[in-house]
């Protein structure tokens, strides 16, 4: 059974927002009908399987032991954080994976990358080794590395999709705070739409940018996936909203 996987498996890197990330992938598979599931720094999460958080990129015996769970379990669709240490170890290797996305880098883990470029390169290894061609990568348009990655995917016959305020075929065309959460106006594949999302901070409407075209990359429904924005949660730990005042609805977090 260890060879059994979910037959639509999504991947992340990136420094910051990869569990926010994969947690928005699951949320909107979901909300389009499909059973998935999310593995990463939260632990692994799923309808009816379940475990704590333990590495980010779990070992490969285990990770595959978890996938052939999953399958069992009904699981189709999973999202996973591809940490650089589980890149550059070959933690991931023989993932089945159809799409891809890269978040951003800044400086992080430099005990074990001895520079900024060994760092992206260990990213990069998702999408230069890992994705195979045909897949989709998502990459963050408003990131310094976007063009390498995209040049990268070139070569390889990657379709590359860029997200973002400078994004292509998802694009921010304007984010408006709003109590709870912020309005945001965009384009995804020459399309407008508007969604109030529920959360807080930039970081978090260019996270659900990114799961938004991991979904679509997948199959999913544009204008469906757009709605099921706005019944997004956080990830846990990630600035969650914990009180509204009860006079003026404002929200605390």
């Amino acid at each position: 059974f260890a060879g059994l996987q979910p037959r639509t498996i999504a991947a992340v890197t990136g420094t910051n927002g990869k569990s926010s990330t994969v947690h928005f992938v699951r949320q909107i598979w979901a909300a389009l009908g499909h059973r998935a599931a999310s593995v990463g720094t939260l632990g692994i999460v799923s309808p009816g399987f379940s475990r704590e958080a333990g590495l980010t990129t779990p070992d490969p015996v285990q990770l595959h032991a978890d996938l052939a769970t999953l399958a069992r379990e009904g699981v189709t669709h999973l999202a996973i954080e591809a940490s650089s240490h589980g890149l550059d170890q070959h933690r991931l290797d023989g993932l089945e994976i159809s799409a891809a996305a890269f978040t951003n880098l800044t400086h992080e883990h430099l005990d074990y990358h001895p520079t900024m470029d060994a760092y992206f390169a260990a990213k990069a290894r998702l999408f230069e080794e890992l994705l195979p061609a045909g897949g989709t990568a998502v990459v963050n348009a408003d990131s310094d590395r976007a063009p390498a990655l995209a040049e990268l995917c070139r070569r390889r016959g990657v379709r590359c999709w860029t997200y973002g305020g400078k994004g292509k075929e998802l694009k921010l065309l304007a984010d408006t705070p709003i109590p709870g959460g912020q309005h945001l106006a965009i384009e995804v594949l020459g399309h407008r739409h508007k969604v109030d999302l529920p959360l807080v901070g930039g970081f978090q409407a260019s996270n659900a940018l990114a799961a938004l075209g991991l979904v679509v990359a997948t199959g999913g429904d544009v204008a469906r996936a757009v709605a099921a924005l706005a019944g997004l949660s956080g990830a846990t730990g990630r600035l969650e909203l914990v009180a509204r005042h009860k006079k003026i609805g404002r929200a605390h977090v």
